[in-house]
Protein backbone atom coordinates (compact mmCIF):
# COMPACT_ATOMS: atom_id res chain seq x y z
CA UNK A 1 0.00 0.00 0.00
CA UNK A 2 1.60 3.51 -1.32
CA UNK A 3 1.87 5.93 1.25
CA UNK A 4 1.68 9.88 1.79
CA UNK A 5 4.29 11.40 3.43
CA UNK A 6 4.65 15.43 4.18
CA UNK A 7 8.47 16.45 3.10
CA UNK A 8 11.40 16.43 4.78
CA UNK A 9 13.50 19.26 5.18
CA UNK A 10 16.12 17.83 3.48
CA UNK A 11 13.65 17.19 0.82
CA UNK A 12 12.50 20.85 0.42
CA UNK A 13 16.36 22.04 0.78
CA UNK A 14 17.45 19.42 -2.17
CA UNK A 15 14.16 20.33 -4.08
CA UNK A 16 15.50 24.09 -4.10
CA UNK A 17 19.23 23.18 -4.49
CA UNK A 18 18.56 20.72 -7.78
CA UNK A 19 16.56 23.15 -9.12
CA UNK A 20 18.97 25.98 -8.99
CA UNK A 21 21.33 23.63 -10.52
CA UNK A 22 19.22 23.82 -13.46
CA UNK A 23 17.41 20.00 -12.98
CA UNK A 24 14.09 19.05 -14.37
CA UNK A 25 11.77 18.44 -12.02
CA UNK A 26 11.37 14.80 -12.98
CA UNK A 27 15.06 14.20 -12.16
CA UNK A 28 14.45 16.00 -9.15
CA UNK A 29 11.59 13.97 -7.96
CA UNK A 30 13.72 10.63 -8.58
CA UNK A 31 16.72 12.03 -6.46
CA UNK A 32 14.64 13.54 -3.26
CA UNK A 33 12.47 10.32 -3.29
CA UNK A 34 8.92 12.40 -3.91
CA UNK A 35 6.09 12.70 -6.76
CA UNK A 36 6.88 14.91 -9.66
CA UNK A 37 3.91 16.86 -8.82
CA UNK A 38 4.50 17.41 -5.37
CA UNK A 39 8.05 19.31 -6.72
CA UNK A 40 6.36 21.48 -9.06
CA UNK A 41 3.36 22.31 -5.96
CA UNK A 42 6.50 22.99 -3.91
CA UNK A 43 8.38 24.78 -5.92
CA UNK A 44 5.82 26.73 -7.26
CA UNK A 45 5.13 28.11 -3.17
CA UNK A 46 9.16 28.57 -2.82
CA UNK A 47 9.22 31.01 -5.98
CA UNK A 48 5.89 32.82 -4.83
CA UNK A 49 7.01 33.17 -1.59
CA UNK A 50 3.82 31.53 -0.16
CA UNK A 51 3.93 29.08 2.57
CA UNK A 52 3.86 25.48 1.19
CA UNK A 53 0.52 23.77 2.66
CA UNK A 54 1.04 21.59 4.96
CA UNK A 55 -1.88 19.02 6.33
CA UNK A 56 -3.02 19.38 9.39
CA UNK A 57 -2.55 15.85 11.41
CA UNK A 58 -1.05 12.63 11.11
CA UNK A 59 -1.06 12.03 6.96
CA UNK A 60 -3.36 9.17 6.05
CA UNK A 61 -1.54 5.78 5.50
CA UNK A 62 -3.56 5.16 2.39
CA UNK A 63 -3.08 7.25 -0.42
CA UNK A 64 -5.12 7.41 -3.87
CA UNK A 65 -3.30 4.59 -5.28
CA UNK A 66 -3.09 2.56 -2.39
CA UNK A 67 -7.23 2.78 -2.00
CA UNK A 68 -7.19 1.76 -5.60
CA UNK A 69 -5.41 -1.37 -5.33
CA UNK A 70 -7.03 -1.99 -1.66
CA UNK A 71 -10.45 -1.73 -3.62
CA UNK A 72 -9.13 -4.05 -6.06
CA UNK A 73 -7.70 -6.57 -3.55
CA UNK A 74 -11.33 -6.75 -1.69
CA UNK A 75 -13.49 -7.06 -4.95
CA UNK A 76 -11.07 -9.40 -6.55
CA UNK A 77 -13.18 -12.87 -5.36
CA UNK A 78 -16.16 -13.97 -3.55
CA UNK A 79 -14.13 -15.19 -0.66
CA UNK A 80 -12.41 -11.82 -0.26
CA UNK A 81 -15.92 -9.92 -0.37
CA UNK A 82 -17.65 -12.21 2.19
CA UNK A 83 -14.45 -11.29 4.54
CA UNK A 84 -15.21 -9.09 7.74
CA UNK A 85 -13.30 -5.62 8.56
CA UNK A 86 -10.71 -7.50 10.82
CA UNK A 87 -10.10 -9.88 8.40
CA UNK A 88 -9.64 -7.32 5.51
CA UNK A 89 -7.32 -5.49 7.74
CA UNK A 90 -5.63 -8.33 8.65
CA UNK A 91 -4.88 -9.19 5.30
CA UNK A 92 -3.88 -5.81 4.05
CA UNK A 93 -1.57 -5.54 7.59
CA UNK A 94 0.09 -8.22 6.48
CA UNK A 95 0.54 -7.58 3.14
CA UNK A 96 1.90 -4.21 3.62
CA UNK A 97 4.18 -5.27 6.55
CA UNK A 98 2.85 -2.30 8.82
CA UNK A 99 0.13 -2.33 10.92
CA UNK A 100 -2.78 -0.78 9.65
CA UNK A 101 -6.10 0.67 12.15
CA UNK A 102 -9.87 -1.19 10.92
CA UNK A 103 -10.65 2.48 11.09
CA UNK A 104 -8.49 3.49 8.37
CA UNK A 105 -9.50 0.33 5.93
CA UNK A 106 -13.05 1.43 6.56
CA UNK A 107 -12.12 4.79 5.31
CA UNK A 108 -10.32 3.79 2.84
CA UNK A 109 -13.27 1.75 1.09
CA UNK A 110 -15.86 4.23 1.50
CA UNK A 111 -13.89 7.18 0.19
CA UNK A 112 -13.75 4.44 -2.79
CA UNK A 113 -17.85 3.28 -2.58
CA UNK A 114 -17.13 0.11 -0.97
CA UNK A 115 -19.49 -0.40 1.74
CA UNK A 116 -20.20 -3.25 3.93
CA UNK A 117 -23.88 -4.48 2.95
CA UNK A 118 -25.81 -7.56 4.04
CA UNK A 119 -26.39 -9.56 0.92
CA UNK A 120 -29.60 -9.60 -0.92
CA UNK A 121 -31.33 -12.77 -0.99
CA UNK A 122 -31.54 -14.46 -4.56
CA UNK A 123 -33.10 -18.52 -4.96
CA UNK A 124 -30.38 -20.41 -5.99
CA UNK A 125 -30.06 -20.85 -10.10
CA UNK A 126 -28.14 -23.81 -12.05
CA UNK A 127 -26.28 -23.11 -14.68
CA UNK A 128 -28.59 -24.89 -17.17
CA UNK A 129 -31.74 -22.50 -15.85
CA UNK A 130 -29.71 -19.54 -16.43
CA UNK A 131 -29.24 -20.16 -20.15
CA UNK A 132 -32.95 -21.64 -20.22
CA UNK A 133 -34.12 -17.80 -18.48
CA UNK A 134 -32.08 -15.87 -21.01
CA UNK A 135 -33.24 -17.60 -24.18
CA UNK A 136 -36.48 -16.74 -23.05
CA UNK A 137 -36.20 -13.39 -22.23
CA UNK A 138 -34.16 -12.83 -25.47
CA UNK A 139 -37.04 -14.15 -27.58
CA UNK A 140 -39.62 -11.60 -25.75
CA UNK A 141 -36.82 -8.72 -25.79
CA UNK A 142 -39.21 -6.71 -28.22
CA UNK A 143 -42.04 -6.72 -26.65
CA UNK A 144 -44.68 -4.18 -26.60
CA UNK A 145 -46.55 -3.20 -23.61
CA UNK A 146 -48.68 -4.46 -25.07
CA UNK A 147 -47.57 -7.66 -25.86
CA UNK A 148 -47.27 -7.69 -22.18
CA UNK A 149 -50.53 -7.01 -20.33
CA UNK A 150 -51.49 -10.20 -22.18
CA UNK A 151 -49.66 -12.58 -19.81
CA UNK A 152 -51.24 -13.94 -16.58
CA UNK A 153 -48.25 -14.41 -14.48
CA UNK A 154 -48.62 -17.55 -11.62
CA UNK A 155 -47.14 -19.26 -9.06
CA UNK A 156 -46.75 -20.79 -6.00
CA UNK A 157 -44.74 -19.11 -3.04
CA UNK A 158 -43.88 -20.50 0.39
CA UNK A 159 -44.12 -18.53 3.37
CA UNK A 160 -42.78 -19.10 6.87
CA UNK A 161 -43.34 -16.75 10.00
CA UNK A 162 -39.69 -16.87 11.05
CA UNK A 163 -36.45 -17.34 8.87
CA UNK A 164 -32.60 -17.69 9.88
CA UNK A 165 -30.52 -14.20 8.81
CA UNK A 166 -26.88 -15.79 8.98
CA UNK A 167 -26.14 -14.84 5.57
CA UNK A 168 -23.56 -12.37 7.55
CA UNK A 169 -22.35 -8.50 5.17
CA UNK A 170 -20.76 -8.33 1.59
CA UNK A 171 -18.62 -6.08 0.44
CA UNK A 172 -19.77 -3.76 -2.54
CA UNK A 173 -20.06 -0.94 -4.94
CA UNK A 174 -23.84 0.85 -5.09
CA UNK A 175 -24.27 -0.35 -8.23
CA UNK A 176 -23.05 -4.13 -7.37
CA UNK A 177 -26.45 -5.09 -5.32
CA UNK A 178 -26.98 -8.14 -7.44
CA UNK A 179 -23.51 -9.35 -8.21
CA UNK A 180 -23.09 -12.97 -8.47
CA UNK A 181 -20.71 -12.69 -5.66
CA UNK A 182 -22.61 -10.58 -3.96
CA UNK A 183 -25.80 -11.91 -3.78
CA UNK A 184 -26.74 -14.74 -0.93
CA UNK A 185 -28.45 -17.46 -2.57
CA UNK A 186 -31.23 -19.29 -0.88
CA UNK A 187 -32.67 -23.00 -1.02
CA UNK A 188 -35.84 -24.15 -0.06
CA UNK A 189 -36.60 -25.61 3.06
CA UNK A 190 -39.64 -27.49 4.42
CA UNK A 191 -42.64 -25.34 3.75
CA UNK A 192 -44.94 -23.81 6.58
CA UNK A 193 -47.92 -22.43 4.20
CA UNK A 194 -47.75 -22.53 0.59
CA UNK A 195 -50.07 -20.42 -1.41
CA UNK A 196 -50.77 -20.38 -5.61
CA UNK A 197 -51.87 -17.27 -6.67
CA UNK A 198 -52.13 -15.13 -10.21
CA UNK A 199 -52.02 -11.70 -11.43
CA UNK A 200 -52.12 -9.87 -14.82
CA UNK A 201 -52.32 -6.30 -15.80
CA UNK A 202 -56.08 -6.16 -15.47
CA UNK A 203 -56.22 -7.21 -11.83
CA UNK A 204 -54.79 -9.54 -9.04
CA UNK A 205 -56.21 -13.25 -9.47
CA UNK A 206 -57.17 -15.25 -6.32
CA UNK A 207 -55.08 -16.00 -3.61
CA UNK A 208 -55.10 -19.94 -2.58
CA UNK A 209 -53.41 -22.13 0.21
CA UNK A 210 -52.34 -25.21 -0.23
CA UNK A 211 -52.78 -27.98 2.09
CA UNK A 212 -49.83 -30.50 2.06
CA UNK A 213 -47.26 -31.74 -1.08
CA UNK A 214 -48.34 -29.90 -4.07
CA UNK A 215 -48.60 -33.19 -6.27
CA UNK A 216 -49.70 -32.96 -10.22
CA UNK A 217 -53.17 -33.96 -9.19
CA UNK A 218 -53.38 -31.26 -6.48
CA UNK A 219 -52.09 -28.99 -9.34
CA UNK A 220 -54.50 -29.86 -11.33
CA UNK A 221 -57.08 -29.11 -9.22
CA UNK A 222 -55.98 -25.52 -9.19
CA UNK A 223 -55.98 -25.04 -12.44
CA UNK A 224 -59.88 -26.33 -13.23
CA UNK A 225 -61.06 -24.78 -10.01
CA UNK A 226 -59.18 -21.08 -9.86
CA UNK A 227 -56.82 -20.60 -13.25
CA UNK A 228 -59.46 -21.41 -16.25
CA UNK A 229 -62.17 -19.26 -14.29
CA UNK A 230 -59.61 -16.32 -14.01
CA UNK A 231 -58.58 -16.88 -17.37
CA UNK A 232 -61.86 -16.81 -18.61
CA UNK A 233 -63.00 -13.54 -15.99
CA UNK A 234 -59.91 -11.54 -17.92
CA UNK A 235 -61.22 -12.47 -21.42
CA UNK A 236 -64.57 -11.69 -20.77
CA UNK A 237 -63.21 -8.11 -19.62
CA UNK A 238 -61.27 -7.38 -22.50
CA UNK A 239 -62.43 -9.56 -25.41
CA UNK A 240 -58.93 -10.39 -25.77
CA UNK A 241 -56.74 -13.92 -25.35
CA UNK A 242 -54.26 -14.24 -22.64
CA UNK A 243 -51.07 -15.78 -22.24
CA UNK A 244 -50.88 -18.46 -18.95
CA UNK A 245 -47.19 -18.13 -17.65
CA UNK A 246 -45.88 -20.69 -15.41
CA UNK A 247 -42.45 -22.26 -14.90
CA UNK A 248 -41.32 -25.72 -15.34
CA UNK A 249 -41.46 -26.92 -11.94
CA UNK A 250 -42.36 -30.60 -11.99
CA UNK A 251 -45.73 -30.49 -11.36
CA UNK A 252 -46.61 -27.94 -13.85
CA UNK A 253 -45.47 -30.01 -16.49
CA UNK A 254 -46.50 -32.98 -15.14
CA UNK A 255 -49.02 -35.07 -17.76
CA UNK A 256 -51.91 -34.82 -15.41
CA UNK A 257 -51.63 -31.05 -15.07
Amino acid sequence: MGLAKELTLMQKGGIITANKLGHINSEIAKAVGCHRTTVSRYLAAYKSGEPFKKRSGRPCLIDNQGRQRLKAEVLKSKELRRKNLADITKIISAKNNKPISKRTIRRALHKENVSSCIPRKKPLISAINKTKRLAWAMERKDWTIEDWKKIVWTDESTFSQFHKSGWGRVWREPGEEFHEDCIASTVKHSPQRMFWACFSFLKLGPIIPLKGSVTGEVYKGVLATYAVPTLKEFSRKTKKKFIFQEDNAPVHTSKVA
